[in-house]
């Protein structure tokens, strides 16, 4: 108890600091500019990651009207994630995701389409679930998802897309 008593207290005030000054300031100031470029660094390997909110209507769209990719922010490098269906193409390298459109009822409904690469991987058979992210491409004038992740999903409640959103 004594010890504790008699030995001062290990506080760093002005007398300490003014002993350990050595003009390091700079080196704090580098630290500070290290840590903002990390941040900086951080914030963009999120937006790299971040997924876009474009529908699969959206960018079915697109592929058959250009003009309409600038409207909605689409742009190649804009990474996006959708699920439908599996369609063959006979292409080694491509499938199709579908959904149907129906606009009043089953006997309106149109297909729409994304193009996908499937990027070295085996491509899905016919009427498989996927959810597939990717980034965006420009290829032969379109549109085309290039897969990072595919995975087999469950058929949605509602498989069908709507007009009205639903």
């Amino acid at each position: 108890m004594l010890a504790v008593i008699v030995v001062p207290r290990a506080e760093l005030g002005a007398q300490a600091a003014r002993k350990k000054d050595t003009n390091r300031g700079v080196a704090v100031a580098e630290l500070a500019k290290a840590k903002q470029a990390a941040a900086r660094a951080a914030v963009a390997a999120a937006k790299e990651k971040e997924i876009s909110k474009i529908d699969f209507l959206s960018i079915a769209s697109v592929t058959s009207d250009p003009g309409y990719a600038g409207y909605i922010g689409v742009k190649p490098g804009t990474r996006v994630q959708f699920t439908g269906f599996a369609v063959t193409t006979g292409q080694p390298d491509r499938f199709r995701l579908a959904r149907f459109l129906i606009s009043c009822c089953a006997a309106d409904a149109v297909p729409a389409f994304v193009e996908v690469s499937a990027k070295g991987q085996a491509i899905p058979p016919d009427n498989a679930w996927l959810k597939v992210t990717g980034k965006l491409v420009k290829k032969e004038g379109k549109f085309v998802v290039v897969q990072e992740t595919m995975e087999p999903t469950e058929t949605p409640a509602n498989p069908y897309l709507t007009s009205w959103g639903l």
